[in-house]
């Protein structure tokens, strides 16, 4: 698909539950997480979009240039 492809409203499928760039649905993604959030003992709350930033704030708290 590619980043053109990407940007463009008409291949989302959202209607198809496709989020990932891949194409993967949600639900392949889902259930590994729920997995990996319960083994760390992480609350329902904590998503990968959190992790993500958090890890950004970590990084740059060290002055790791992103």
């Amino acid at each position: 698909m590619g980043l053109i492809g990407w940007q463009s409203p008409s291949t989302w499928a959202w209607r198809r539950g496709v989020v990932a760039r891949d194409g993967r649905p949600i639900q392949k993604i889902r259930k590994p997480w729920y997995a990996a959030r319960k083994f760390a003992g992480l609350k329902r709350s904590v998503t990968p979009h959190i992790l993500r930033h958090s890890r950004a704030t970590w990084m740059m708290q060290q002055g790791i240039d992103l």
